[in-house]
């Protein structure tokens, strides 16, 4: 079978089977896009060995990976271990595993991230968070200033290596560095999956960014908390894209939703808003300004780093805290940072569907 007619056959088997029965009833597409999905696949399926990869410019690289490589070559006969990998590919699609999976990576930010079960798929809307840190970040002079960045519940770590990523393109002058410089950018990264945090640390190697994240194992903030102490900044912005779906909603949420992703990384309780309070609660302990000064030292792995006074005069601790919500939850998320933090100040951004996606909060 040559391209042309790998390519034909697999978008006729995505229509064909273009919708299918959820566990209650109703319908659910396999996908919108059963031709991009199939040239997707397919991509895949006849991608040059990772010997022959190496060989080859990144130019010629590019050509050989793009999808208008298959438009370029119709006339290639596939050999049968690609015909059996695509086939293979198509037959996982029709049971809704979704493409990133399949294939192994998903572009964020103009970045590819490697994902696979253990971590949540990178979404679009997703970017508009790390828009808003960015802007954030420069907001203050960062050449001057002591600057934190804790992504809570970093999963593949496409948040904070994007952050990172940017950082080191567009701030030469902040780069991150290790302590106690005081204009050192440090960056952290959390999350309760072990499994998670490799596929972090992966695409932070990938992406050269590796030595200027640390990454924790822990319960969303816990890793900074008493008795463990870490040196905290003048400037402290913490970013996290936690569980937001009601638990109703993730039990109807699409197959390739609910079936293939982490639901731990989905299913945010009933209210949908469960791991923020938690976080909030955590951050409390943190930034409690009724609270005298404290002196927050070093813990693990920071010997030798001066204690740093965190309220109080020059040693201030300023928080943003920038989280993605779903539409619904622009009221709730509101209510329950003031409940926490009387005088916070909570602004919402909207993605580009101009739908609200993102909360940040000023404490």
């Amino acid at each position: 079978m040559i391209i042309a007619e790998a390519l034909k056959w697999g978008i006729a088997q995505l229509k064909k089977t273009g919708s299918s029965l959820s566990d209650k009833g109703a319908h659910h597409s396999v996908t919108d896009s059963p031709a991009l999905d199939a040239e997707v696949l397919l991509t895949h399926a006849v991608s040059p060995s990772p010997v022959l990869l190496d060989i080859l410019s990144l130019r010629e690289r590019n050509e050989v990976r793009g999808r208008a490589w298959l438009y370029g070559y119709p006339e290639q006969k596939l050999t049968s271990a690609q015909l059996k990998i695509f086939k293979q590919f198509i037959t996982r699609r029709i049971n809704h595993e979704p493409v990133a999976y399949i294939i192994g990576h998903k572009e964020f930010y103009g970045l590819d991230f490697l994902v696979n079960r253990n971590v949540l798929i990178p979404r679009p809307e997703t970017e508009i968070l790390v828009d808003e840190a960015l802007k954030e970040m420069t907001r203050y002079k960062l050449r001057a200033t002591r600057y934190t960045v804790v992504d809570i519940g970093t999963g593949s770590g496409a948040i904070v290596v994007a952050i990172a990523v940017e950082v080191a393109r567009s701030l030469p002058q902040a780069r991150p560095v290790a302590w106690p410089r005081g204009d050192a950018i440090t960056f952290f990264a959390t999350d309760i999956s072990r499994a998670a945090l490799r596929v972090a640390k992966q695409n932070a190697k990938q992406h050269g960014v590796e030595e200027k994240i640390k990454f924790f194992h822990g319960n969303l903030l816990k890793p900074f908390l008493p008795p463990t102490y870490y040196i905290l900044p003048t400037h402290l912005l913490i970013t996290a894209n936690l569980p937001y779906l009601p638990t109703r909603e993730w039990r109807g949420a699409m197959p390739e939703v609910r079936n293939f992703e982490p639901r731990g990384a989905l299913d945010g309780g009933k209210t949908g808003l469960d791991y923020y309070r938690k976080l909030f609660e955590q951050l409390k302990k943190i930034h409690n300004p009724s609270q005298p000064p404290l002196i927050l030292r070093g813990g693990d792995g920071s010997k030798g780093i001066p204690p740093l006074r965190v309220r109080g005069g020059e040693g201030e601790l300023r928080v943003s805290v920038i989280c993605e919500i779903d539409p619904h939850q622009s009221d709730d998320i509101k209510i329950l940072a003031r409940t926490f933090f009387p005088r916070a100040s909570v602004k919402i951004v909207k993605d580009l569907a101009r739908l609200d996606r993102v909360a940040i909060i000023k404490i």
